[in-house]
């Protein structure tokens, strides 16, 4: 067995996106589908009359880790960028709707370039539980196609040393597998939401990730990836000319768990500008039924909001035992969220919903425009 990949891979197991081989995000509010299937087509509480969002993202994480084995920092990188829609068939649903989206992300960690591609359609249903339209239930499901690999060039082997010193150019007599395979995930989730124009507008969700537990062996071996759970909810705190956004994400993953805990204060210009700032700080907590829950990380966030374009940045200060070798330096992350159309209530509308009678929310901010 080689020392390196084996050592790397164990690394990547126990420290990366805290849960075994889930990519990982810190600006839970900018990448939805990380935390419930169920949030597409759901917009943000700024954005629910929009109809189309485009959303890309990228994470690096622990560059200022040095490595014994190459002459370049490999650090791990996440990218990502993701589609939805909401799909309006009012003669058929009323004021029910469809989210469809549809999502790439690239991961790639280590001296030895282990890489997770995947491409997933997205779908939810969202039920309207009331007439006022600022109750619903959605449920939502995804299906992805995924791609492992891993580059064998830089890994160092056992049968490399002669007994007296290392020749990293001697035979390695290694059974290599696979470097690259396919696999197939699936995805569920559920989320109820309440919009309240005046008062505190919420969300609260329960989502299962690769319900089929997909084989991530290189050698096609017993190695399946677990199911992770997420409970999450979020909240928008009107004050009297700013609001608060709590939110809370609690992750399992085999026997691994993880707490996100954030607030965002979002602070609001002039209306002429269009313009408003985001502030916020977050905690990580980690840990297993095994060992006890560490502290992993204190975030700090920006983002800005012009019209319906938004731009964050966040960063991550390793508190973790691992600040040793990070030197408190943990990950740097961006995110462009950009939203298109508006819905507009259509000129002809289904029976039993009488034009100039229907209860929708007065303030445009938590108007659904529903049907």
């Amino acid at each position: 067995m080689f020392r390196c990949s084996i050592s790397l891979i164990l690394f990547i197991s126990l420290l990366h996106a805290a849960f075994g081989q889930d990519f990982h995000y810190t600006q839970l509010y900018a990448t939805p589908h990380t935390q419930n299937i169920a949030l597409t087509g759901n917009f943000d509480f700024d954005h629910l009359s929009q109809k189309i969002r485009l959303i890309t993202n990228h994470r690096q994480q622990w560059k200022s880790i040095k490595s014994n084995f190459v002459n370049y920092n490999t650090p791990f990188s996440s990218y990502s960028g993701t589609v939805d829609t909401k799909v309006y068939l009012p003669r058929l649903l009323r004021s029910d709707y469809f989210g469809l989206g549809l999502t790439l992300f690239n991961d790639k960690a280590g001296d030895l370039n282990l890489a997770n591609t995947q491409l997933a359609l997205m779908f939810s249903y969202n039920k309207v539980l009331n007439r006022k339209g600022n109750n619903l239930l959605t449920f939502g499901y995804s299906q992805g196609l995924g791609q492992r690999s891993i580059n064998y060039s830089n890994a160092y082997y056992d049968n490399q040393w002669n007994g007296t010193s290392f020749d990293p150019n001697s035979a390695t007599n290694e059974p290599l597998q696979n470097n690259t395979f396919f696999y197939s995930d699936a995805s569920a989730g559920i989320l109820y939401t309440h919009l309240n124009s005046s008062f505190i507008s919420y969300r609260v969700g329960f989502a299962s990730f690769h319900l089929n537990n997909p084989n991530i062996s290189f050698n096609r071996g017993n190695e399946y990836l677990k199911s992770r759970y997420c409970l999450h909810a979020e909240m928008m705190i009107p004050l009297k000319k700013n609001e608060l956004f709590p939110s809370i994400s609690y992750n399992i993953q085999g026997k691994t768990k993880e707490l996100n805990i954030n607030l965002m204060y979002k602070l609001l210009n002039n209306n002429r500008t269009y313009i408003s700032n985001y502030f916020g700080l977050g905690t990580r907590t980690v840990g297993s039924y095994q060992y006890r829950i560490l502290n992993d990380a204190l975030t700090l966030h920006y983002k800005i909001n012009y019209n319906n374009t938004s731009l964050s940045v966040s960063y991550d200060i390793n508190s973790s035992t691992l600040n040793k070798a990070t030197n408190l330096k943990g990950a740097m992350e961006f995110a462009l969220l950009h939203y298109l159309g508006t819905l507009k209530q259509p000129k002809k509308l289904p029976r039993n919903y009488k034009r100039g009678k229907t209860d929708c929310p007065k303030d445009q901010k938590l108007n659904f425009e529903l049907y």
